[in-house]
């Protein structure tokens, strides 16, 4: 399907065109028309998963997720969690934001955004076990 829409896997530069996805279950865009879906992603590089708006943020249902993203979609994933004071929907803890991001690193998501105002250390962790 990726080859037919144009998609550009692995570049990633100043003509990179992002999709973000804002559903509240990846199923919805399931749900779609096929013609819908494909419209949608042509000519897009990367999608954006954005966990804080997921009607869930549990760790099994954002692995859910992006398992159904990995198997619907042949784009890179960009794992997102904003919080409220970035102008997203996350109010979990430190450590609950910490296990997402684990999991984004665990399931090979090719870019994740950190919010580097709010967890310095995170970076420096996930980099370490990105290297393990």
């Amino acid at each position: 399907m990726g080859s037919k829409l144009g998609v550009r896997r692995g570049f990633i530069g100043p003509d990179t065109f992002f999709l973000s996805l804002t559903f509240a279950n990846v199923r919805e865009y399931m749900a779609l028309p096929d013609a819908s879906k494909q419209a949608m992603i042509r000519g897009v590089d990367v999608v954006e998963l954005r966990v804080d708006l997921l009607e869930s943020v549990e760790i099994d249902f954002v692995r859910m997720q992006l398992a159904l993203l990995r198997r619907h979609l042949p784009l890179p994933i960009l794992f997102t969690v904003r919080t409220r004071a970035e102008g997203g929907s996350f109010e979990g803890s430190t450590s609950h934001m910490f296990e997402l991001m684990d999991l984004a690193l665990r399931a090979g998501c090719e870019i994740i955004d950190i919010e580097v105002n709010c967890y310095w250390t995170f970076p420096v962790v996930l980099h370490s076990r990105a290297l393990a």
